[in-house]
């Protein structure tokens, strides 16, 4: 993209799109994202004379402000694929979290299953409710620890209720 005054204003020279799937977190596309800029950095360069700018469309554009940490809060009222997709847009920083009992449980990869409860109930082994359906737990990160799978994870902790 070209450079002008505004904040990724100018035109494009050149663009390329990937899909998004249910199971991308936001570092996985950060990391897709990163390899498939370089490799067009270099493409652009290389076709600098040649390349037409487009400008870019006025509408459907929005400011992405800074995420609190507050807002990374799990709201287990939403439906399961909500939830989800808040889990995997947040992962792995800030990191969407969770209570589970007084300690703050990040929780950085998971997915839709069966069940239900009352929001917020944990369902047998990772499986929490929603407040339609539930997700399963694949990637968390308790308190002070770093980051592990679901079956590390339940082999030292039992999932209680969760606060959203």
């Amino acid at each position: 993209m070209q450079m002008e005054e505004g904040l990724d204003t100018g035109p494009v020279l050149l663009s390329e799109a990937t899909p998004i799937g249910p199971a991308d977190t936001a570092g996985d596309l950060h990391d897709r994202l990163a390899g498939m800029g370089a490799a067009l950095i270099l493409r652009a360069l290389e076709d600098l004379d040649t390349l037409v700018p487009r400008p870019q469309p006025a509408t459907g554009v929005t400011y992405a402000a800074k995420i609190d940490k507050a807002e990374a809060r799990i709201l287990w009222a939403a439906p399961a694929e909500e939830v989800c997709r808040r889990i995997h847009a947040l992962s792995p920083h800030p990191g969407a979290w969770t209570l589970a009992g007084a300690e703050r449980l990040r929780i950085l990869r998971a997915r839709p299953c069966p069940g239900a409860g009352a929001p917020g109930q944990a369902l047998g082994g990772l499986s929490v409710a929603c407040g339609t359906g539930a997700i399963e737990i694949l990637e968390a990160q308790r308190e002070g620890r770093r980051a592990m799978g679901a079956e590390e994870l339940a082999r030292g902790f039992s999932l209680p209720d969760l606060l959203g």
